[in-house]
């Protein structure tokens, strides 16, 4: 993440250390968040499923900037905990900064991108926030703080949150809560929203009919439509894992489809090294290809219920279903993702005619992978794809 500090005051030195502590702190979360979320979706997954789980994907970023700006108005404790988990220990002042500089870094929506993101606090309306906190990390973050009557029965509270949601996704995701997940009362609801549509730079080829694709060595063939993107592209052959990686541009300058494919059906063994390595680590190894890749054609929407997540992380203070409500204490914490990867309007149709460069190397995904849109060097949200 390159950020350039332009203020008339303070150390420069020193808020290039906070952004680079910042940077590190993010790539250690996002190896955690991922490891946690990959074994809790696995471990309940059909027994057909458990070595591969099911689709899944997360953002790190907007949740460690979502924890980040919590730790500035809990109590000195739990901030200790929030603090230990993100890795990002520094005063309150350089953490709203911070904040700052994220936020007018990412990317804007415009017609090769649809980037949408919201982060909301929902509170009890006798549990309020100080002054300190909406002027500061709150107003940074742009975090919208709502209110809910304590009078509200559970139907008209599902009713109000869903539309929270709902607004924020652009109408894109609808149906977060049921009635049954808030039936215990609410406290403090965290909502983050993430939304991501790109045109890929190259046009794809949309192919015709379907591919077969299969999870696992013993499950059964299933077949997916795909796509054909013939372009430039970053690659490395992955022989020690078995495994090869691609980056693919999208037409936003910065912006990335990242991959790592395992030459075998099953994701475990790279999903395991991706809890302790790094991408950048992979990306520092790559080199530049035309590249023809043949990618399955999907959409994915993900509610990720963040609770047990968190608690697995090492935060449990901020999570206190036993609460009653009077400090800062998140009874639901849900983090909504959709992310398109399709042909987009620019495609080609198939007709079985190669009108692109010769590939110096040909690629086709018929089988479970990890992915990452990465902006520049960071990752806007990551995952899992297994049909």
């Amino acid at each position: 993440m390159t950020v350039t500090y332009q203020t008339r005051s303070g150390n420069p030195s020193r808020k290039v250390y906070v952004m680079k502590k910042f940077i590190h702190a993010l790539d250690h979360l996002e190896r955690t968040f991922y490891a946690t979320t990959y074994a809790t979706l696995s471990s309940i997954s059909p027994p057909e499923r458990k070595v591969n789980g099911i689709s899944f994907m997360l953002s790190s970023l907007f949740l460690q900037i979502a924890l980040i700006a919590l730790s500035t108005e809990v109590d000195p404790d739990t901030r200790a905990e929030i603090d230990k988990c993100t890795g990002f220990t520094v005063t309150e002042q350089e953490k709203v900064q911070m904040l700052k500089d994220v936020l007018s870094w990412l990317p804007e929506t415009d017609n090769d991108l649809k980037f949408r993101y919201a982060t909301r606090l929902v509170l009890k309306s006798d549990l309020k926030v100080s002054r300190r906190f909406l002027e500061g990390a709150g107003s940074a973050l742009k975090m919208n703080i709502s209110y809910l009557n304590n009078n509200d029965m559970t139907e008209l509270l599902t009713e109000k949150l869903n539309h929270m949601v709902e607004s924020d996704s652009g109408g894109s995701m609808r149906d977060t809560f049921d009635e049954d997940e808030l039936s215990e009362g609410v406290c403090a609801v965290l909502l983050s929203t993430v939304y991501v549509r790109a045109r890929w730079r190259a046009p794809p080829t949309l192919l015709n009919g379907t591919v077969h694709f299969r999870d696992t060595d013993t499950a059964p063939y299933r077949t997916t439509h795909m796509i054909r993107i013939n372009d430039v592209m970053r690659y490395v052959d992955l022989r020690e894992w078995d495994a090869e990686a691609l980056e693919i541009n999208y037409a936003t300058p910065g912006l990335t489809f990242f991959l790592i494919v395992p030459r075998g059906r099953s994701l475990r063994n790279v999903a395991a090294h991706m809890s302790v390595t790094s991408v950048k680590s992979i990306s520092d190894r790559m080199k530049t290809l035309r590249i023809a890749a043949t990618l399955p054609l999907y959409t994915l929407r993900m509610t990720l219920l963040l609770p047990s997540k968190l608690q697995a992380m090492g935060i449990n203070r901020l999570i206190d279903a036993n609460s009653t409500c009077d400090s800062l204490r998140l009874s639901h914490a849900v983090q909504r993702i959709m992310f398109w990867a399709e042909a987009g309007r620019y495609a080609f149709k198939d007709d079985g005619i190669e009108w692109d460069e010769t590939p110096e190397l040909r690629i086709i995904v018929d089988r479970p992978y990890l992915f990452y849109v990465r902006w520049f060097n960071v990752t806007i949200l990551n995952g899992n794809f297994v049909l």
